[in-house]
């Protein structure tokens, strides 16, 4: 079961009691954060005796001095985080190093490379911009960088944001059950990430697995 809650989650009154919550189920908690409240999030972790070998704390960035959120910008910790660097046609010089820099100045032990599909300008995750990364052109950024790399984080997760066509949806019925539900702070629900931009609000009850998808044959993770 995923649940997903929106906003900055360190300044969530009741992150702690959560966290210790799937410490005690011996689950891993991931903090998916702006990066701009590492100080509150290590005294949180401290006061609270939270297990940081069950938490996963991730910064999304845009580039190392560019971009709206850029890796220059974020908060210094010893915490272990790891960066996810959301690539576009106008950072692709910047991969590297974010990547150099991620390892020398911060608890770097993983490094996530993604794409980003600008849902709040077009009001669809299905839509290209000219920000869009092809699949073809993403294929040769990255070994590119992984034939220059020479650094020492152990693990690259690399993934793409995209669109998998297929005629064999219908082949396989039970991908189109729904395992997805995003609760924000004002207890407002919408049921697929990519209604986000959309505002489309849900009262439909936790039914992962068996509730059907709304978006029918388009949805990217339902594939996967």
């Amino acid at each position: 079961k995923v649940i997903i809650l929106g906003g900055e989650p360190t300044i969530h009154n009741d992150l702690p009691e959560m966290c210790l919550f799937n410490q005690n189920k011996n689950i891993k908690t991931t903090i998916y954060t702006n990066g701009f409240n590492f100080t509150g999030l290590e005294k949180m972790i401290k006061n609270h005796k939270i297990n940081i070998g069950l938490l996963s704390i991730r910064v999304g960035v845009l580039g190392l001095t560019k971009g709206e959120k850029n890796l220059m910008e974020i908060q210094k910790t010893k915490l272990p985080v790891t960066i996810v660097y959301m690539l576009r046609q106008n950072n692709i010089d910047e991969l590297l190093p974010t990547v150099q820099y991620a390892e020398k100045n911060f608890n770097c032990s993983d490094f996530y490379i993604s794409t980003i599909r600008d849902i709040a300008s077009t009001g669809s995750f299905w839509l290209d911009t000219k920000d869009t990364i092809s699949m073809d052109e993403y294929a040769t950024i990255i070994q590119n960088f992984i034939s220059n790399y020479r650094g020492n984080i152990k693990r690259i997760h690399i993934s793409k944001r995209g669109i998998l066509t297929t005629d064999r949806i219908s082949e396989y019925p039970h991908i189109n059950n729904c395992r997805f539900i995003n609760v924000f702070p004002d207890k407002k629900q919408i049921i697929c990430p990519f209604d986000i931009c959309k505002q489309i609000y849900t009262d439909t009850e936790y039914k992962f697995n068996s509730r059907k998808c709304n978006k029918n044959i388009e949805c990217l993770l339902q594939k996967i």
